[in-house]
């Protein structure tokens, strides 16, 4: 459970959360920036919240931690 709630934090940050950022003005992309390289920060910022969500549920389980 981990791992999803981890991407589907990263999933709303680079999809909604860049979109709120770049309404208000700090988050815009630089002039040039191509489709790719957005599309490319879309699919990568999920897959590494995803890997820090599986090392937070590692830790968890070696700990002895148990869910809320």
């Amino acid at each position: 459970m981990g791992v999803l709630a981890a991407a589907a934090a990263g999933l709303v940050d680079s999809t909604a959360g860049w979109l709120i950022s770049a309404w208000i003005g700090p988050g815009r992309p630089a002039p040039g920036t191509s489709p790719g390289a957005i599309a490319t920060t879309v699919v990568l910022v999920p897959l590494m919240a995803g890997a820090v969500g599986l090392v937070g549920a590692f830790a968890a389980r070696l700990l002895g931690q148990r869910p809320l």
